[in-house]
């Protein structure tokens, strides 16, 4: 919508969210630390994901409990496989492969956080399941991601290839108790305004507008 307008086009423009299917995910409920990193979509070159593993391996260095579990699959996986196995991280970062959607919206309540390296999400719906399920999120200050990561809120958004501080907001998050469960929580308010029935209605809302209704 930003785009748009200054573009300079005058009739009404309005945003909309996809929405997401809240009631298929399961919500964390226990703030217990783990030490779980979660990474899940596709594997692509565009995304960055080896930005995390370089985060990691540095928040690994102040944490040992910590490991990184990435789930998905695409053209970006054998490098980041082979960046795993000589950075000798294999017993601390675990590649899943391709996971159902499905199951992935059941277990993400068991980690402790959601990171994302991506610089071109349009909305990052992935973000959003994440943190319906209640958690905290570390990403990239680009595009939408800085819209549903508010700073300081339920997570974090750093530069582009800024694999030191991602680390450092990653320990920040699952170092304190207290911001661990907040953050997880206000990720759950932030993420329910984008229940797909709140998108529809948003969405019908518009097209009244437009039709005078």
């Amino acid at each position: 919508a930003k785009i748009i307008k200054k573009k300079g086009i005058k009739v009404p423009v309005f945003d909309q969210t996809n929405g997401i299917v809240t009631s298929k995910i399961s919500v964390k409920k226990d703030y217990k630390k783990t030490g779980k990193i979660i990474h899940f979509g596709r594997l692509g070159l565009e995304k960055d994901v080896d930005v995390i593993i370089r985060a990691f391996e540095l928040a690994r260095e102040k944490d040992r409990s910590l490991t990184l579990h990435i789930m998905g699959d695409g053209p970006a996986r054998e490098s980041l496989e082979n960046l795993v196995a000589k950075r000798v991280l294999t017993k601390s970062v675990k590649f899943y492969g391709f996971v159902s959607h499905d199951k992935i919206l059941k277990i993400l309540k068991d980690f402790d956080l959601f990171v994302t390296a991506s610089p071109m999400e349009t909305q990052g719906l992935v973000i959003l399941e994440a943190m319906a399920a209640g958690l905290p999120v570390v990403g990239v200050n680009a595009l939408a991601v800085p819209e549903v990561v508010i700073e300081e809120k339920n997570g974090y958004t750093v530069s582009r290839r800024n694999h030191k501080k991602m680390a450092e907001k990653m320990l920040e998050i699952i170092s304190d108790p207290k911001k661990f469960k907040s953050f997880g929580e206000d990720s759950k308010k932030i993420a329910a305004e984008h229940d797909i029935k709140k998108a529809y209605q948003r969405l019908k809302k518009h097209y009244d507008q437009v039709m005078g209704f």
